[in-house]
């Protein structure tokens, strides 16, 4: 699964428990865009591992923000968001990809911080992992294969 539908699968998740939020995607918005509810969605750590000669093991972490009015909102709101997503059988939906899913390994968020406009951050890190097929080389089938037998009546090797 690509980077950008995992990002898009994570903002329906948020939108299906937050559907009045506002969802950033890779960048926080600058500060004359902070607004309370808002959340923002951003790639911290992409690490691949190779597991076999058919697959790769990744390990993603995104930085997902929520800004509130005061710290208890923000908090509140990240509190919800990390039970929403790991006790509700919430799988992050595969963009383009039809019925594949990713649930969340783990959620974890820190305590809230003023910010220098007056609203309250508080920053949580989303981590997903999954397997991922390697590439392998392709070879044309056979179509049709005939067997010749020729006895030997000489009875020699």
């Amino acid at each position: 699964m690509s980077l950008a539908e995992e990002i898009t699968g994570i903002a329906e998740v948020i939108k299906a428990k937050f559907p009045d939020a506002v969802v950033h995607s890779y960048q926080e918005p600058v500060p004359a865009e902070r607004k309370k509810g808002q959340f923002v969605i951003m790639l911290k750590q992409d690490i691949r591992r190779g597991e076999s000669l058919s697959q790769t093991w990744v390990q993603r972490q995104y930085t997902v923000v929520h800004y509130g009015e005061n710290a208890r909102q923000a908090v509140v709101g990240m509190d919800t968001l990390s039970r929403y997503v790991m006790n509700e059988q919430v799988s992050i939906p595969a963009a383009g990809s039809a019925g594949k899913a990713i649930k969340a390994e783990s959620f974890t968020y820190d305590s809230a911080e003023e910010q220098e406009n007056g609203l309250v951050r508080c920053s949580a890190v989303l981590q997903i992992q999954y397997r991922e097929p390697v590439a392998v080389e392709t070879f044309t089938k056979l179509k049709r294969v005939e067997v010749r037998m020729h006895n030997n009546l000489k009875g020699g090797h």
